[in-house]
């Protein structure tokens, strides 16, 4: 099958394809570009966080420039997006900077992860928006790189977990400093091997480092596969691997054998697919369109409802409820990292984890909508998702 226009989610990706390729809008999505379209357009785009690009895409094309109420509204809504954007791509890019100064102040390596690193190979950084800084530090190092951190750059220290240790800025973005790239609940990403084995001085005498390309993509995808596994991953993955694949450089037979390790082979060769069809122009198949469906039921990082489903299809109603109340020791030691030297404080922990449930309004409130979700799981969902997990090597 081919893409075609006669749907919201089929116009966003032509839209997006035409900003990442930088060529004209084709003349049957510029026909489908309907007032009535463009407003459906634009809540798509906002749940996905992808509104600024269609919005460029949008106003080059002199489609948000026509009267009436509804066309001045697009146009506004559009408007605030980009601005948006921005403002986020200013905010990184200066707590980023500052980040750098100090761990390089304290000579501590470290390693800028996922969309720091992905948004230089756009054609305009501005076009990879993020939410959040991810960077890599040596587990021997975590403490210190924590302290100076908080010290120098008044972080406020939140809590850690068994690969990360979660920080905010006084303007409140989130840093995650980890000192592991894989948690407890990513077996099959051991494969990856070391990344400082595979990431060298970004330039001579540097304290920052680079992954290689094969590295950083195979783990872009361990990624993207663990957040397609937890609910869903949104559009940004496989528009970062169109990115990947046109202007980053990498070896091919190492990343094979990277993401064989992973048992990933058929993930990626589906997703590579699927963003074909959706911003390349190729052609797609009945397993596209089960991912399109996947990927489009919720937002930019998925939904609780296909989260816990899929779950659900897993373990089970019954096991799944009962690892709600006593969930596994891997589990609440990334919840307790003090698990990780003292097992024995496990039953102690349990009992801190049900009162934070029962006095955190909250986390109460998550725990309750994940019960009732789980409760109002169909079993023909619950087995249409497990299915796909299956074909796709990712049970």
């Amino acid at each position: 099958m081919k893409q075609d226009y006669t749907t919201a989610a089929g116009c966003l990706a032509g839209l997006i394809g035409s900003r990442l390729l930088g060529t004209p809008l084709p003349p049957a999505l510029k026909d489908a570009l309907t007032p009535e379209r463009v407003k459906e357009i634009y809540l798509l785009s906002k749940e996905q966080d992808l509104s600024h690009l269609a919005g460029a895409a949008l106003s080059e094309a002199g489609v948000l420039t026509g009267e009436g109420v509804l066309t001045e509204k697009a146009a506004g809504a559009f408007a605030r997006q980009e601005y948006l954007a921005y403002y986020r791509y200013e905010r990184i890019t200066y707590e980023l900077d500052a980040l750098r100064r100090v761990l390089t102040e304290e000579e501590i390596r470290f390693l800028p992860l996922k969309g720091s690193v992905l948004r230089d190979y756009y054609p305009d950084p501005v076009m990879r928006t993020s939410c959040d800084i991810d960077v890599l530090v040596r587990p021997e190092e975590r403490a210190k790189a924590a302290a100076a951190l908080v010290g120098k750059l008044g972080y406020r220290r939140e809590g850690e977990s068994t690969h990360d240790i979660s920080l905010f800025t006084p303007s409140d973005l989130h840093v995650e400093l980890h000192f592991d790239l894989i948690d407890d609940n990513e077996i099959r990403s051991r494969g990856l091997g070391d990344p400082w084995e595979n990431a060298s001085p970004k330039e001579e005498g540097s304290f920052e480092y680079t992954l290689n390309g094969a590295y950083f993509y195979a783990y872009m995808m361990a990624h993207t596969a663990k957040h397609f596994c937890n609910g869903g991953c949104g559009i940004r993955p496989f528009m970062d691997l169109v990115v990947m694949e046109r202007s980053m450089p990498y070896d091919k037979e190492a990343l094979a054998a990277l993401l064989e390790a992973q048992d990933l082979t058929v993930f990626h060769r589906c997703a590579q697919k699927l963003a074909s069809y959706w911003f390349l122009g190729g052609e797609g198949d009945e397993m596209t369109a089960k991912m399109e469906a996947y990927v489009l039921q919720g937002g930019s990082y998925g939904s609780l409802t296909a989260a816990v489903t899929a779950r659900v299809g897993k373990r089970g109603k019954f096991r799944f409820l009962l690892s709600k109340i006593f969930p596994s020791f891997s589990r609440l030691r990334q919840q307790y990292p003090i698990l990780e030297k003292a097992p024995i404080l496990y039953p102690f922990c349990q009992v801190a984890r049900w009162f934070t449930i029962l006095f955190l309004p909250k986390r109460r409130k998550i725990a309750l909508q994940q019960v009732k979700t789980a409760q109002n799981c169909a079993e023909e969902e619950t087995a249409l998702l497990t299915g796909l997990y299956r074909d796709l090597h990712l049970s």
